[in-house]
């Protein structure tokens, strides 16, 4: 299984990153390398409004105790 999930991906709204019950920092970066966004959040459902971006390729990083992808 694997450690958290994004959907819906592709997306051009609202899309849902389930990361589990674990503490975890967040980051939206653009292809750039910039951080355009940056939480850090407990919940296990995060949903994010990519609205006011660009469309456009972004990466997520996700860091928590125990993984960082």
């Amino acid at each position: 299984k694997a450690p958290f999930s994004l959907f819906p991906n592709p997306a051009n709204s609202i899309t849902k990153l389930k990361v589990g019950s674990q503490p975890c920092d967040i980051k939206v970066i653009n292809t750039l390398g910039q951080v355009i966004f940056m939480l850090n959040d407990r919940t296990d459902l995060i949903q994010l409004d990519l609205r006011m971006y660009s469309r456009g390729t972004y990466f997520i990083h996700i860091a928590g105790e125990q993984t960082t992808n």
